[in-house]
Parts: C-alpha cells; structure tokens; sequence
C-alpha cells in the first residue's frame, strides 16, 4: 500500500514538474527524460504486476541508471578540462600568426585548427552531457509523451534493446576519450615545434641571417618541417574528434526519439 502511494505521488509530481518548467519558460533535459522514463517504468511495473511479461519478474531494472549515461560522451568535469585546453591550443596559434601570416600554408591550416577547437567547444557546451537541453522537436514530443501511460510493451521494447543501446554509446564515448587523449598528449609537442618557430622567424627571418647562411636556412627548414608535420597531427586528431561529436549528437536525439515511442527510429 505504501509502495502505491508512493507511485501515486510521483505521477503526480513528474507532469507538475513539466508544467512548472513550461510556466517559467524552462526546458527539459535528456536528464529529465530519463528520470521521467523511470518513474513512468515504475508505474507501469507496479499496475500490472499480476500480468508481467517474464523480462520482467523477478527482475529490477534500475532505469534511470541504465539510461543516463547513454546521453553524456564525457563527464562535466572533463568537458571543463577539454574546453580549457582547447583555448590553450587557440593561444598557442594566435603566438605565432603575426609572424608567419605570409606562409599561406601555415596560416590556412591555423585557421583549420582554430575552427576544429571552436567547434569541439560548441558540442561540448550544447551536446555533451545529459544536463544539456532537448532540440524543440524532442521537447515537443516528449511533453506529450510523459502525461501518457506507458505500456508495457513499449516498456519491453526499450528493455530488449538496453544493451545494443549501451554498445551504440561505446562507439562514441571510448573514441572520443581516445582521440582527446592523443590531441593532449600532442599539444606538448606542439607548444614546443611553436615556440621553436616562434623564435627561428624572430631570430632568422625578422633580424637576417647573420654568420653560416646556408646553415641558418637548413636549421629553420628543420623547424619549420618539425612544426608542420605535429600541426598535421593535431588537426588530424581534432577533426576525428569534431566527426565523433557529431555523430553523437545525431544518434542521442535518436536515443530520446526512440524512448519516447517515435516510430520506425533506428538505434
């Protein structure tokens, strides 16, 4: 009796919380999708406990735990990490751009990186983690979705495919980790290849060649390809990371579609 006032409570209080998010002009979060999911799991699993399919006797299903790490490819903490060394990498560039603007082949691709590092920056700050907003669609869908009654074949459904849903997030979350890890264990390097071209430029190229010319000259093409080649690194792995994100974030919105009961969603 107790475990049915308690259900009883949280139906009443999960549309309340819509309402109130709607009259302030809030929006939902895929958190909030999931711990609704939950609660309305609970129901569901609590009104027809007499007539369960046998996925579900005898079972708990911890949805919201199951479920919340689909929505987030890193943790708050690490996106923090990542933004902050991406404006490193950004002011790494900016030293060496007044010096080097006039070789076309390094300022194209300073710029190519600069873009990488603002979007990552952009995905991680709007489609990272499951604290972030819903799209306008989703949200639309879902404020319907949660006054209704979940039925325990769509319960099922989502049940059948939790592990297939968790080894789609895998594909996601392990490579992007890789590819970040990669980007930081370059950035040393590349600090290094910067200010040594920083310097090379100042000393060679802005004040002249002064004793061994031919020696000076071979000493900055040696810098000037040590640099080249850790900047192709980097944008390599930046890229990897832009595609990773991207993906993702298509393939999260299909995970809240498909909780949520849109047809024909491929997970």
């Amino acid at each position: 009796m107790r475990q049915i006032l308690l259900l009883t409570f949280l139906s009443f209080l999960a549309p309340n919380e819509v309402f109130i998010k709607s009259a302030t002009g809030q929006s939902s979060t895929y958190e909030d999708l999931c711990g609704t999911f939950s609660i309305k799991a609970q129901q569901t699993l609590e009104i027809e406990k007499t007539k369960l399919d046998k996925l579900f006797k005898g079972k708990t299903i911890l949805w919201h735990v199951e479920l919340l790490p689909l929505f987030s490819i890193c943790e708050p903490g690490l996106t923090s990490e990542i933004i902050a060394s991406l404006d490193h990498i950004v002011e790494i560039n900016a030293k060496t751009i007044s010096l080097t603007s006039n070789i076309l082949s390094l300022k194209s691709k300073r710029v190519t990186m600069d873009a990488l590092c603002d979007n990552i920056k952009s995905h991680l700050t709007l489609n990272s983690t499951s604290s972030q907003i819903m799209p306008a669609d989703i949200e639309n869908v879902y404020s319907t979705w949660r006054n209704d009654y979940l039925k325990q074949i769509d319960l099922k459904r989502v049940a059948i495919n939790l592990k297939k849903l968790k080894e789609k997030h895998g594909q996601f979350n392990q490579p992007f980790t890789n590819e970040w890890l990669l980007v930081n264990q370059a950035k040393a390097a590349f600090q290094k290849e910067s200010n040594a071209i920083f310097l090379a430029f100042t000393n060679t190229v802005l004040n002249g060649i002064n004793g061994d010319g031919v020696a000076e000259i071979k000493k900055v093409k040696g810098i000037f390809l040590n640099y080249t080649q850790i900047q192709a690194e980097m944008i390599k792995h930046l890229s990897e990371a832009v595609k990773i994100l991207e993906e993702f974030n298509i393939r999260r919105e299909m995970w809240a579609k498909f909780l949520v009961g849109v047809p024909n969603i491929k997970i």
